[in-house]
């Protein structure tokens, strides 16, 4: 993770109340202690805020370091890098330290060698699967002190009751060295940090957690019926948080205030700049994902007032015909064979090699590839004859009777307002059911196009200039 810029600080920390700044009592830890942005501004508006209480600028510093400032670092490495950075002294109570109360190397900056605990070939407290032989002895690098114990607290020798947690997590950890599968980790930090229950909690973390992520689905339903989350600040690209910084899905922050429950301020950034703000419910209509675009809710309420079903229920779930994405057809039409389409184009096959809903083989189908480059959000609608099935590379978004029918869901897939509907909920490539779960259903009977769309749901030039802008 990259330094964070000054104003950033900053801005993060001005979502704290100021009054902590002027409590002797306030004890503030970072996890994550690395680079230490966080907690070197922290010491600077202490040091202001208490000059009246500790008109003395050595014993408030002393003070300051000794009891109230505290880190926890990733590695050793990262423990000398956080001291130089907080106490100007790779040792704590180095010569050139600006605390002279410690008498220890590592002052309120620990660092103590953690191990996974391996069940079932898997860490209990990351979840990280355990490597080879070759690759053991590298992989407990990784087995961070903060979130490989069951109590943080006994780093510090005794039990602290924090009023602010705050830091950068690491995203995720690599399953082998061949990077074949990563597992990630950040969610665990915000996890040990909830169990120790400061006032307020602070941390940066990649957004994928909102409708996407390997291991998160219970992660991301606590996230969004958390009622403390009192401000979300989401950063679609990272890059406007963090310069130079690439993390697919975007970076975000937010403030969990244990004291007050309510609505959440969402802040959402675009192109260096705040574009929209808005205090609303993080999970909307009860949907286990997070609508990061503040335009879109009232977009989405009025579509959901009028369509209770969405295209979800219609899709063939699993693999539809039964055949693998790695099936592959004849290329020669014979007796007794059916299309297929499949990756890389149409073939044939045996209509007696299709085990499971042979019953749709005989109706219009309409299909998208499940990986697909028609869009930034789905890949080409294909309309798929009678006699036909599909490999898993298609998804099978309806069957029909009619040809009728089939065309006009061919056609309303290729509208606007769809791709805009499967943006709010598309976080990764791949095209499952899922992504379908905002797309209203609609009566096939109807040639449908974006104008008839709008009117349909009665949304304002505003509305439909937002939609526009997004696909």
């Amino acid at each position: 993770m990259r330094s964070l810029p000054l104003n950033t600080v900053n801005q993060i920390l001005d979502l704290l109340p100021a009054q902590l700044w002027r409590n002797p009592d306030a004890k503030f830890l970072d996890p994550v202690a690395r680079h230490c942005e966080l907690l070197r501004e922290i010491a600077r508006r202490l040091n202001h805020g208490l000059e009246k209480l500790i008109p003395d600028r050595q014993a408030r510093l002393n003070h300051i370091f000794a009891n109230q400032l505290y880190g926890i670092a990733l590695t050793a490495p990262y423990a000398v890098m956080a001291r130089q950075r907080v106490y100007c002294s790779r040792t704590a109570n180095g010569c050139t330290s600006v605390c002279n109360a410690f008498t220890d190397v590592q002052g309120n900056i620990r660092y103590q060698p953690a191990l996974h605990q391996w069940q079932n070939g898997k860490c209990r407290f990351c979840g990280t699967r355990q490597a080879s032989n070759k690759h053991a002895a590298r992989q407990q690098s990784d087995a961070y002190p903060f979130i490989h114990s069951d109590d943080p607290n006994t780093l510090f020798g005794h039990e602290i009751k924090f009023d602010v947690i705050l830091g950068i997590p690491p995203a995720q950890l690599s399953d082998d060295r061949a990077n074949a599968s990563v597992t990630p980790v950040y969610h665990r930090y915000v996890q040990q940090a909830k169990k120790m229950a400061p006032d307020f909690l602070l941390m940066i973390i990649p957004a994928r957690w909102y409708a996407d992520g390997k291991g998160l689905g219970a992660f991301r339903k606590s996230m969004l019926s958390d009622r403390h989350i009192r401000e979300l600040h989401d950063f679609p690209d990272a890059t406007d948080l963090i310069a130079g910084m690439q993390i697919k899905g975007g970076l975000c922050y937010f403030l969990r205030d244990q004291r007050k429950a309510g609505d959440c301020k969402v802040s959402a950034y675009h192109a260096g700049g705040l574009r929209s703000v808005m205090t609303r419910s993080l999970q909307e209509n009860g949907n286990h994902l997070f609508i990061r675009h503040n335009e879109a809710i009232p977009i989405l309420q009025k579509v959901s007032a009028i369509s209770q079903q969405t295209l979800e229920s219609k899709v063939v779930a699993g693999t539809a015909f039964g055949l693998p994405v790695t099936f592959k057809g004849k290329d020669n039409r014979s007796e007794n064979v059916i299309s297929l389409y499949q990756h890389g184009g149409k073939a044939y096959v045996e209509a007696e090699a299709i085990s499971v809903n042979i019953h749709l083989i005989s109706q219009y189908k309409v299909l998208i590839p499940r990986s697909g480059s028609g869009s930034p959000t789905m890949g080409k609608p294909v309309l798929a004859e009678p006699a036909s099935a599909c490999t898993d590379a298609f998804l099978l978004i309806a069957s029909f009777d009619d040809l009728n029918s089939a065309q006009n869901m061919l056609t309303y897939l290729n509208t606007g307002f769809v791709r805009f509907m499967l943006l709010l909920s598309h976080h990764r490539q791949d095209t499952g059911a899922k992504m379908y779960k905002l797309v209203p259903d609609q009566a096939m009977q109807t040639a449908w196009s974006d104008e008839k769309l709008y009117a349909r749901y009665g949304l304002t030039q505003a509305e439909i200039d937002f939609i526009a802008s997004m696909v």
